[in-house]
């Protein structure tokens, strides 16, 4: 190359591979829009663009600097697969595992799924099971969240769906094994049998919360087992003594462990658990026929009651709002409101569902949601928030996702109306159980 004279190189795209190029001190890329000035510094960060055109003068010597310049597209795509993947749901994640190569590869790696079960931890939808028959799920959105076999006939046996937390399910069989599985990746580990005897009113709490250090997902399974109950008086339920213990098994241990702490105590009453367990900052929570929750604190392993409103019962759940516990409770609100007839003023009474929501400590009435979808229908079941902002309730045999700022509710899915139907919040995320003879990290929607 000539010194005497200003000569012009056009760099073109090489598929976003490295290209040497000559430097001197002071280069002007002439592409209309502004001027880069580079330094002998190796910390210097470059803007390229798709083609740069460079002008080299004689009066500065030739420098060599290796230069990475990508297409428009390629940063766009690097963008989209660093920073915005890792924020969806599991079945769109796995269905852009087709765009390249490089996609597959990254999607597939720990690091990729430890990343999404960091960062995505919204409701996508719910569990559900009625005594006897497989698991089916419901999605929000079934174009972005799903799982490739909802019945869960990749688990060795047939299972009854326990507790869900995160992206994990626990499962227990007729026998009475426990599995820990991902419904999104078909994953699943076979827990050893616990050194207690679990009857079939042990209920169950699950224990998971994504570690930034950790890869593997480090869980708990709580279970409260109804140690002994007694009665001072025929069998009334004021005079019940109920002794309630807890075992945990550890992924970090493979163990079971009985734990010291005991619920001793007449105020918990009926010890019938109403489903299994939430599991929230650190406490599992169990609503119990007597209308009082059992609360058990995971690393102080501490137990305690806290007093559900009155009108609890199978219509209403536990839940979250603004990462707090609460209570979901349906009920129906009337007024009067002034109707027109013939030019006089007349009173009517009106009646519309409502969703009572109680938080804090004492249960408290925290929030009133009107649900009227205008099908005709009272709310039966209220299931889950989503946020503060999705409330999901059974209005007669619609499953419906009711938009709380909208006031506009979404057909999702059926139910049963005679209430015997389970139904769990579930996360559709890509978090790694530690596999024990099941297949690979497969999404196959």
């Amino acid at each position: 190359m000539e010194t005497s004279e200003t000569e012009r190189i056009v760099m073109e795209d090489l598929d976003g591979g490295f290209v040497l190029v000559d430097f001197e001190e002071t280069l002007a890329a002439n592409d209309g829009n502004h001027e880069e000035l580079l330094s002998d510094d190796d910390d210097d960060e470059l803007s390229y663009t798709n083609s740069v055109t460079l002008t080299i003068t004689p009066e500065f010597p030739r420098k060599r600097w290796a230069v990475n310049i990508p297409p428009r597209e390629q940063r766009i795509k690097d963008v989209i697969k660093l920073l915005v993947l890792t924020y969806l749901p599991a079945k769109s994640v796995c269905r852009f595992r087709a765009v390249s190569r490089d996609w597959n590869s990254w999607i597939s790696a720990p690091f990729f799924a430890h990343e999404q079960s960091l960062r995505f931890t919204k409701t996508s939808g719910l569990f559900s099971q009625f005594p006897g028959e497989n698991p089916s799920f419901t999605a929000l959105d079934w174009r972005s969240s799903g799982v490739p076999i909802p019945s869960l006939s990749f688990l060795p046996e047939r299972v009854e769906v326990r507790a869900t937390n995160g992206g994990l399910l626990c499962c227990r069989s007729h026998l009475g094994f426990y599995y820990i599985c991902n419904p999104a990746t078909k994953q699943w580990t076979k827990l050893p049998e616990p050194n207690m005897y679990h009857g079939p009113e042990t209920a169950l709490g699950l224990t998971f919360e994504p570690s930034p250090s950790s890869y593997s997902a480090n869980y708990q399974l709580v279970s409260a087992v109804v140690a002994a109950k007694s009665s001072a008086i025929d069998d009334d339920d004021e005079d019940r003594l109920v002794v309630v213990s807890f075992e945990v098994y550890s992924s970090r241990s493979g163990e079971w462990r009985v734990c010291d702490a005991m619920y001793c105590d007449g105020d918990l009453g009926n010890p019938e658990f109403v489903g299994d367990g939430l599991y929230l900052n650190g406490f599992v929570h169990w609503e119990t026929g007597s209308g009082k929750v059992l609360t058990f604190d995971v690393k102080n392993e501490d137990c305690g009651v806290i007093n559900l409103p009155l009108g609890h019962g199978p219509q209403g759940s536990l839940g979250v709002m603004n990462g707090e516990l609460c209570y979901l409770l349906p009920s129906i609100r009337g007024g009067e409101v002034d109707v027109e007839e013939e030019g006089d003023g007349a009173l009517e009474e009106v009646w519309s569902p409502v969703i009572e929501v109680y938080g804090d400590m004492d249960m408290k009435l925290k929030r009133v949601i009107n649900v009227n979808c205008g099908a005709g229908e009272f709310c039966g079941r209220a299931l889950a928030l989503v946020g503060d902002k999705v409330a999901i309730a059974v209005f007669g045999n619609k499953v419906v996702a009711y938009d709380v700022e909208a006031e506009k509710g979404e057909w999702i899915g059926n139910a049963r109306e005679d209430g015997f139907e389970k139904f769990l919040p579930y996360v559709n995320s890509l978090v790694d159980v530690k596999v024990a003879g099941s297949g690979d990290m497969v999404c196959a929607w």
